[in-house]
């Protein structure tokens, strides 16, 4: 309890994830994105930060999202849906369940357990699921992921994110309401920067 916490992530690690996490966009159909029930800036800014590269890759991609209005994304919803660049992204669960088909990727961003997802059924019924997350691991973490970034060491879910970005072997080229929202998820994860 007294150890000091040494950061372990290294760059070869991201850049790893980042290719892998490319291949498996390009071998699908289309791509889902969720975070966690009650969503916070951070899972919105990481979700959003991953629909770019899927559409910079040519595929279709949603974010599930079934209250807008939660209080804690309610003014960053209104933000994202006034630049007018995102109609029809946003899907509730109906909507989501409705997008699954044979070789849909779901990524989950920002937990990594199956119960606080924001729609726990998509797990049950896509067969390729990619976890990234920055949380302390439990027991009942997504058994059947593929691919999981997990880094206890990052500030937020949208720093992972950012990382991989970074090391994608296609050029991603994101938005400025894109930079806001990850920008938005690392300050509210990191308490403006004090953590």
């Amino acid at each position: 309890g007294n150890s000091k916490e040494v950061e372990k992530r290294t760059r070869v690690k991201a850049r790893v994830m980042a290719n892998a996490l490319e291949k498996l966009i390009e071998q699908s159909e289309n791509v889902i994105i969720m975070g966690h029930s009650n969503p916070d800036a951070d899972a919105i800014g990481a979700a959003v930060g991953l629909y770019r590269v899927a559409q910079c890759m040519n595929r279709e991609a949603n974010i599930v999202v079934e209250d807008k209005d939660n209080i804690s994304i309610r003014e960053m919803m209104k933000h994202i849906d006034s630049s007018g660049q995102y109609a029809n992204v946003f899907v509730n669960h109906n909507e989501a369940l409705n997008k699954i088909k044979n070789d849909t990727l779901l990524i989950v961003v920002d937990t990594h357990r199956s119960s606080f997802t924001e729609l726990p059924e998509l797990l049950k019924f896509t067969k390729k699921i990619v976890v990234i997350d920055h949380h302390r691991k439990v027991t009942d973490s997504i058994p059947d992921a593929i691919l999981t970034y997990h880094e206890i060491y990052a500030s937020s879910a949208s720093e992972l994110v950012t990382e991989l970005l970074q090391y994608m072997d296609k050029k991603v080229v994101i938005r400025q309401i894109e930079a806001e929202s990850l920008y938005a998820g690392i300050i509210v994860d990191t308490k403006n920067f004090t953590l």
